[in-house]
């Protein structure tokens, strides 16, 4: 094209003359196409009341004229269409016009509604909005009218608004909504094409869980304080997530929203949020700067688990409790901790391995840290303790190790004061190098056996330190405790007539072992007991559970499912079952597929939760899916019930990648 603009000075061809008069020129265009579509509006008002007028003389039905599809409706529609069909135009300019400031302009990446405006990633000034791009809105339509990804749209609801929007080719609500919540659907994720930033229109009031799991090219999001609640996994596992700007007004976080986001450095909650769920920045492998709310009031479960790049973490504001495992496997060197601080959970700073110094607001009145323990202020009470210490020593006074309290210690030994007391196996769980506990002989508590650590009485099994090929658990023990028996290199455990009771991960971490009986007065236990068996059988005079292909365990009448064995990857459920107890698959690393008849009524807490199940069919019997069912399943992609929808209460039940998972089919 040859240009003919030129400057008077110097004869020079003019560039940004030429594009400012290009400009001009369009719109100038565009007015005239407005002017035009005025005046063929009143036109058209005219001509429909001479048809009107004709058309009543000639004595049609007045329902022809003013009914859903009657002339005057079609004609306040057709007018209508013309006012979107110039919001369109306008934006066209606009992005004209931008591309000629700016070459690396795109389209798609112009976001814009009420009081925002987004385009090349950057927020644009804070009083602009949708009516810098589009000129005045009609008061109809300020509240409705958005551009998301280059592309404007009606969010309406209202029949006649949509055809028109329909006839000037605008989008009538593209995003799956249902209630103000963002749904997981994959037409949503259709929606995002290869676009690699996300701004949430201010329509949504819910991102709902799982909307966006999964989704590998994501690099940014901006989510408006319109947003009330970002939902559970919402954006887990997005590993090339960099950058999340949450804008003030958004008020809860639910668990995992931001697990597994490994790609993301930086992220900030606004101090309008109040409640963050567990494991939200889980596996966020490269974050190095956190800054939370200053009104939540807990740091939640496993909240910066793996967070491998955090090296120091200063707990302020409101925060009055750090939940379990909530720093667990962290690359924490320094934690300040304030004065408001009241509780400290089992495996808080679980894995710390880098972790060096506790710093405690000397006005705090619930905690101290001494000699590289972690203290209640009155010395009773035990949280953690520095995992470099070789040889543990625990002062006298003390009467309570809280759970996990040294998980991935190197600690050879440990020494016990007569003063503690309600040990368990999971008092020393994850102290893998342990291999001696000491213990004064005038303990009144507790006792040593060929080296293990027993009740006063016999009954109660709290450690087995012993690594040998063989486990043989000593004839009086009742119960073996919580994470009780860790003999790695084992290759057999045999249990005792005497025993009634397996709790928790009992005896999980005897690695070696593939096959176990259970004796005869044993009681019901779930899934978590258990590690690398693969078959399992039942005393015959057990009167309250029996085993079934050795895979299961079941109660006597067959009702209840305990226990499904974790080295099994195909399950058949029997058809006297009714219930799928809580746990009773959970973490089965490898199990594929899960077969249930009709009859089953319930479903229990965390059931598979953590599992590796890819999919399942729950039959129309069920009437109740417990809570977290199916969390962390991160291969489920598909859940089908035979049931009409939302039918079973807590939908999707902790799924990841949440109601893309769940198929109703009635």
């Amino acid at each position: 094209m040859k240009l003919e603009n030129k400057s008077k000075n110097n004869g020079i061809y003019n560039l940004e003359a030429c594009c400012k008069r290009f400009q001009q020129t369009d719109y100038e265009k565009n007015n005239k196409i407005n002017k035009e579509c005025h005046t063929k509006g009143i036109t058209l008002i005219a001509l429909v009341v001479t048809i009107v007028v004709m058309l009543v003389l000639a004595g049609v039905s007045i329902s022809l004229l003013t009914g859903d599809n009657g002339v005057i409706t079609k004609a306040k529609i057709a007018k209508e269409a013309q006012v979107l069909s110039n919001y369109q135009e306008n934006m066209n300019l606009f992005a004209t016009d931008k591309g000629i400031e700016s070459s690396n302009f795109a389209i798609t990446s112009l976001t814009a509604y009420k009081n925002k405006l987004y385009y090349n990633t950057k927020q644009a000034d804070d009083e602009s909005g949708i009516e810098e791009v589009l000129g005045t809105i009609d008061d109809r339509y300020i509240e409705k009218m958005e551009i998301i990804n280059g592309e404007l749209c009606i969010n309406t609801t209202n029949k006649r608004e949509a055809e028109a929007a329909n006839m000037a080719g605008i989008k009538v609500n593209p995003w799956d909504i249902e209630n103000g919540v963002l749904l997981s659907s994959d037409k949503n994720l259709g929606l995002l094409g290869n676009l690699d930033t996300i701004v949430i229109p201010p329509s949504i009031k819910k991102i709902g869980s799982g909307a966006f799991s999964g989704v590998t090219n994501i690099k940014k999001v901006v989510i408006p304080g319109t947003v009330e609640e970002i939902g559970s996994n919402a954006f887990s596992n997005n590993t090339t997530l960099e950058e999340v700007t949450i804008e003030y007004g958004v008020k809860r976080v639910g668990q995992f929203a931001f697990k597994g986001c490994s790609s993301l450095r930086k992220i900030e909650f606004p101090d309008s949020i109040t409640q963050i769920g567990g494991g939200v920045l889980q596996d966020c492998t490269n974050l190095t700067s956190v800054k939370l709310s200053e009104n939540i009031t807990i740091i939640s479960s496993y909240f910066f688990s793996n967070c491998e790049g955090l090296t120091e973490v200063t707990i302020t504001g409101k925060v009055n409790s750090i939940a379990n495992y909530a720093f667990n496997n962290s690359g924490i060197k320094t934690i300040n901790i304030s004065d408001n601080v009241t509780i400290i959970e089992a495996g808080a700073f679980s894995n710390t391995e880098n972790l060096e110094k506790i710093n405690i607001s000397p006005d705090n009145e619930s905690f101290k840290f001494e000699n590289g323990l972690l203290l209640s202020k009155d010395g009773k009470n035990v949280y953690f303790g520095l995992l470099s210490i070789k040889e543990l020593v625990i002062p006298e006074g003390v009467k309570n190790i809280v759970a996990d309290s040294f998980v991935g210690s190197n600690a050879i030994s440990i020494s016990l004061p007569d003063t503690v007391n309600d040990l368990q196996g999971v008092t020393f769980g994850g102290m893998n190098k342990l291999t001696e506990i000491k213990l004064n002989e005038t303990n009144q508590n507790y006792k040593i056996l060929n080296g293990n650590l027993l009740s006063k009485d016999g009954t109660k099994l709290i450690l087995y330190v012993q690594d040998g090929d063989v486990v043989k658990i000593p004839e009086g023990v009742k119960i073996i405790t919580n994470k009780a028996v860790r003999a790695r290199r084992a290759k057999e455990i045999i249990l005792p007539e005497s025993l009634e009771e397996i709790l928790g991960w009992g005896v999980s971490d005897v690695l070696g072992v593939t096959t176990i009986n259970i004796p005869k007065n044993v009681k019901p236990f779930n899934s978590c007991v258990f590690g690398s068996i693969t078959q399992i059988t039942v005393d015959e005079e057990n009167p309250y559970i029996k085993s079934v292909n050795g895979t299961m365990i079941l109660s006597k009448d067959g009702k209840t499912l305990y226990a499904g064995i974790q080295g099994v990857s195909k399950f058949v459920i029997p058809e006297t079952v009714e219930k799928i107890g809580s746990y009773s698959f959970y973490m089965s690393s490898n199990i594929s597929s899960i077969q249930m008849n009709e009859g089953v009524k319930e479903i229990g807490d965390f059931a598979f939760g953590y599992g590796t199940l890819k999919s399942i069919n729950i039959p129309s019997t069920v009437k109740s899916i417990g809570r977290n069912a199916f969390i962390e399943c991160t291969k489920l992609t598909s859940v089908t019930i035979n049931k009409t929808k939302d039918s079973i209460e807590g939908s999707p039940w902790g799924c990841p990648i949440g109601d893309r998972a769940i198929k109703w089919l009635k």
